[in-house]
């Protein structure tokens, strides 16, 4: 495509014909990828016959039956919605026969699996979770900081009052606009933050710093910055780079959610991805809960992720299909970045929301 479009294709008056050495070498291209792909789909169905082609496999025998009831003479004996339920079992048991055959698909396919660069590496480096206080909110926020002891170690709270106090007074327009409340960290943890309240926290989380900003006279957001472990750090890593099996999820009487590695890949680190934000959310939702815990789609998270080859400034492309960015859910925009002169090299990018879990 580069080379016809550097000039008019010698041999033709009109330049947006191809020739036929051009048309031939596309037309082999399509071929061979045809031919690969077929290859490898009849090498699946070689190792995996079809459901019903034998009666070794657990699944044949009542797969076989159940298509001798709803074919021949036999259907017009069976009401539809019996029918339909019939149906309903075949697609079940397609399900397994298709499990059977996606764990022996060939890892170096387009999406044969997802391959990330040895030396390519992703480390989190924080994660900030947003809580939001209107009017409706603000006793349990004034509960919350009375009942946290954040303040228990600040020097400052016998000239300025506590942090309920304070708070109160922001939000009747005569107090601060934003006030660091306190840090939580670990017991073990080794920074040193001498005011620090001491408590258990997830594996994944050395501390949490927390910041109360007032917007207006009665709006009050509490900001809180995850600092990582070193487990938390690099587990959303290593089950990126990880090797992930085919799956198959089990959703009562419905058909089976069947995926390859490519895809189960995807997933798992998606979740690993989103586990990590409710950790987050879940610690700030107990300790200070308000507006955005009450919502479905919970507090508003940001991470910070930091990769060891990849450049999202120069990014000029889509991904292609197999591109390991899909899998953190950060592939960019590609248009357009949002970026900051502040933070010199990151881009903001908008996560794509995990697929919700399903209920039996």
């Amino acid at each position: 495509m580069t080379d016809a479009a550097e000039g008019p294709v010698e041999g033709n008056a009109d330049s947006s014909v191809p020739s036929a050495e051009v048309g031939e070498g596309l037309g082999e291209v399509g071929m061979s990828d045809e031919i690969s792909i077929s290859d490898e789909i009849r090498r699946q169905f070689e190792l995996v016959p079809y459901i019903g082609a034998s009666w070794t496999r657990w699944y044949d025998p009542p797969y076989r039956f159940l298509r001798w009831l709803i074919t021949g003479w036999r259907r017009r004996f069976i009401p539809w919605r019996v029918r339909q339920r019939l149906n309903g079992g075949i697609n079940f048991l397609l399900a397994f026969n298709e499990y059977e055959r996606l764990k022996v698909e060939d890892r170096t396919g387009p999406l044969g699996d997802l391959i990330v660069p040895d030396d390519e590496h992703v480390t989190q480096g924080g994660i900030w979770v947003v809580e939001f206080f209107p009017p409706s909110h603000s006793a349990r926020l004034l509960q919350a900081l009375k009942k946290s002891g954040w303040d228990a170690h600040d020097h400052m709270v016998g000239l300025d009052g506590t942090h309920a106090e304070q708070v109160t007074k922001a939000r009747r327009g005569r107090g601060f606009a934003w006030k660091r409340l306190g840090t939580v960290a670990r017991p073990d943890s080794t920074y040193l933050v001498f005011d620090a309240k001491r408590e258990l926290l997830p594996d994944e989380f050395d501390l949490i710093e927390l910041t109360a900003v007032q917007l207006g006279s009665s709006l009050t957001a509490v900001v809180a910055y995850v600092r990582l472990s070193e487990k938390g750090a690099a587990a959303l890593n290593t089950v990126w780079k990880a090797e992930h099996e085919p799956t198959l999820e089990w959703r009562g009487f419905r058909r089976p959610r069947v995926e390859g590695r490519y895809f189960a890949a995807i997933l798992a680190t998606q979740k690993e991805r989103q586990r990590l934000h409710d950790l987050a959310r879940d610690w700030l939702a107990t300790c200070c809960g308000g507006f955005f815990a009450d919502t479905e789609a919970r507090q508003p998270v940001i991470d910070f992720n930091l990769f060891q080859l990849f450049d999202p400034l120069e990014a000029t492309a889509a991904p292609r299909p197999g591109d390991p960015l899909r899998a953190l859910g950060m592939e960019g925009n590609y248009l357009y970045n949002y970026v900051s002169p502040h933070l010199p090299g990151a881009v903001l990018v908008r996560g794509n929301r995990c697929r919700a879990p399903e209920t039996v």
